[in-house]
């Protein structure tokens, strides 16, 4: 049965969470975010897995696919620049 990313709430998620999220749909890597928070790699990852935990996914970069599937809910200000 696959996994339907519509019935999923990132809402439940801390604002740090949301933050690491919203920086994965921009497509930056775990160091480079952790830069960009002033944090070490591998608290983002920690992040990463308790975002995975607190959404109900597993499996192989289930964040990554998560967080490029919700990308203009994760970054509005991106949606507003794309649109014509």
């Amino acid at each position: 049965m696959g996994l339907n990313w519509g019935m999923i709430n990132h809402t439940r998620l801390s604002k740090t969470q949301l933050k690491v999220l919203e920086l994965i749909s921009a497509g930056l890597s775990t160091i480079e975010i952790a830069d960009r928070l002033g944090s070490k790699p591998k608290t983002i990852e920690n992040h990463r897995s308790n975002i995975a935990r607190k959404l109900g996914i597993t499996g192989n970069n289930c964040v990554l696919r998560y967080a490029f599937t919700h990308k203009n809910e994760l970054n509005p200000s991106h949606s507003k620049s794309m649109m014509p």
